[in-house]
């Protein structure tokens, strides 16, 4: 039987029984995994009690991977991150990267890349980083790397720009006769150019990353993109709507 050892975050659980619990791990080199963990909810078992939400860990798991839950039989917690648990917007910010998570990756597809952010995204928050900046740079590399980043390109001049995320790309608003079509909206090009400083790689040295621009930028540059997610996955889901509760509509 196929076994699994990876590197894993964990994005949701559920109550099996009394004692077994079902949990969504999003891991580096698996991608998205569902097992059934018997016996975690023991104190004194292997699991040490249950997983908690938000967790980096070490797991092992044994079972055909495109079939059904596969089945957990050890977790090793390497990472936490206290700060989701006592600040409300941090707890909102982590749950949508979770379910972003489960909403756009397909079971046993790698991606390294997202991985990485997330947990660079989670690492942000809890050094005490705004999470609407954080949050932004996740979305952005998150589309970065399951190919549906809408094409920064900018119409030449200086004024504002019109966004269409059907189309996932930017129009001149002066070409427009001061009309915004349906499903398009300004976006002022301070914000475009903060979402290219993002680039695609997490983790980077606080030096090598992009600068932190004012709060607004970062929250309108969250804004756009998930509204580009939100095209993606065909529905505002609740976790997007109460971190983000201004965004335009579809």
């Amino acid at each position: 039987m196929p076994r699994i050892d990876d590197e894993a975050l964990c994005i949701r659980h559920w109550d099996w029984s009394e004692t077994s619990q079902t949990v969504s791990l999003f891991g580096r080199r698996h991608g998205l995994i569902r097992g059934l963990a018997k016996g975690a909810r023991r104190e004194r078992g292997r699991f040490g009690g249950g997983f908690d939400l938000f967790t980096r860990g070490e797991v092992l798991a044994i079972g055909k991977g495109d079939q059904g839950l596969l089945t957990l039989t050890d977790w090793t917690m390497l990472e936490t991150f206290p700060r989701l648990r006592r600040e409300l917007e941090a707890s909102r910010a982590a749950f949508y990267l979770g379910d972003l998570l489960q909403r756009t990756m397909p079971a046993h597809d790698p991606h390294p890349v997202s991985f990485e952010a997330a947990i660079e995204s989670l690492r942000s928050i809890e050094s005490g980083e705004p999470p609407l900046e954080s949050i932004a740079r996740f979305q952005w590399r998150l589309l970065v790397d399951i190919g549906y980043a809408p094409d920064l390109g900018l119409p030449p001049g200086s004024g504002p720009v019109l966004f269409d995320p059907g189309e996932g790309r930017f129009r001149d608003a002066a070409a427009e006769d001061g009309k915004v079509p349906t499903r398009s909206w300004r976006v002022r090009r301070d914000t475009v150019a903060w979402i290219e400083t993002i680039g695609t790689v997490a983790s980077a040295p606080p030096s090598g990353g992009p600068e932190s621009p004012p709060l607004e930028v970062a929250a309108r540059a969250a804004r756009l993109l998930a509204v580009c997610l939100r095209e993606l996955i065909g529905e505002e889901p609740m976790s997007m709507r109460q971190f983000l509760p201004r965004l335009p509509r579809s």
